[in-house]
């Protein structure tokens, strides 16, 4: 069963080894550390028997560009929330179409951006495109709608009240019925799963090319007919069926303009990365310059900056 998987000894372990990678001096490692293997056993029999209890998350706010809630769990749920992913991961993924390149291994920010780019040198200067956005996207995603996906999706429902206390484990969407928390590897896995239904209404259209990461959407094609029926019908979909809400100013309709997406301006003739990002790069040279950090490290700064903004044209 799922839930023994889950809490398997081994996988649990591998859980720990991974959590703690870029953690050995937290706190909440360190705290955690002064109990093994007992902590570890404990974890298993209290998974095993339904008794897991989700500790309080803490909140902070991150400018990336807009401001967004942060809900940290404590290191001893991080390592059940790897846990899950490790177990029923790669079945969320395999139903995931490859058009959706968020958080997924060998994808990511930068081969979406190739791929937009890639796209847009195929249609040239004659398309039109679309981009959508869900509001709020993390804050809506209905915990039924989650738990009916995953329970047709899973071999067995052993899993399900541990998943259904996941969705449940912050009193404010626990009270709302919806939302998951930004910061929780399993919401990645989560938000991924809850939009597959819109991506494969995006590969089901040839000659339209879609493309997704996470809640950003775009549609591109070399008819506007075309590209403005599917733009429609994601639209009804995510409302409708999803409960989503995508609104009139999260619909852009760029044409054949320039696309911005994940940090780059794109054109069938080119890229630059968005100003914004050149000008965090000059503040962050300028806040590590006046505290005095050696050259070599701000140094190191600039050339991870130029090795990121260097895109693969093909």
């Amino acid at each position: 069963m799922l839930i023994e998987e889950i809490a398997s000894f081994t996988n649990l372990s591998q859980s720990l080894a991974h959590c703690r990678c870029g953690k050995k001096l937290s706190q909440g490692y360190q705290k955690f550390l002064l109990d093994l293997p007992d902590a570890l056993h404990r974890m298993q029999g209290e998974l095993l028997r339904g008794e897991y209890r989700w500790q309080p998350y803490r909140k902070f706010f991150v400018c990336d560009p807009k401001k967004r809630a942060i809900l940290a769990a404590p290191f001893r749920d991080r390592i059940v929330h790897q846990a899950i992913c490790q177990v029923i991961g790669e079945t969320i993924n395999a139903v995931i179409p490859k058009n959706s390149y968020a958080c997924r291994q060998g994808m990511g920010n930068r081969h979406a951006a190739e791929e937009m780019l890639r796209i847009l040198k195929v249609l040239g200067p004659q398309r039109t495109v679309v981009k959508l956005d869900v509001k709020q996207y993390f804050a809506s995603i209905k915990h039924d709608l989650v738990l009916a996906m995953l329970r047709e999706l899973l071999p067995d429902n052993s899993a399900e009240p541990l998943l259904r206390s996941l969705l449940s484990s912050h009193k404010e969407y626990r009270e709302a019925g919806r939302g998951i928390p930004i910061g929780n590897v399993t919401s990645q896995y989560i938000a991924n799963l809850f939009l597959a239904p819109l991506d494969r209404l995006g590969a089901s259209e040839s000659g339209i090319y879609y493309l997704r990461y996470m809640d950003d959407m775009v549609i591109a094609g070399a008819k506007k007919a075309e590209v403005y029926r599917l733009a429609k019908h994601i639209i009804a979909h995510a409302e409708g069926a999803l409960s989503l809400e995508i609104p009139a100013r999260k619909r852009v309709f760029l044409a054949n303009d320039p696309v911005p997406f994940l940090g780059f301006v794109l054109d069938h003739e080119g890229y630059r990365p968005l100003r914004r990002n050149q000008r965090r790069l000059r503040r962050k040279v300028k806040r590590l310059t006046d505290k005095n950090v050696r050259p070599s490290a701000i140094a190191q700064v600039e050339t991870s900056f130029h090795a990121w903004e260097q895109l693969n044209i093909r």
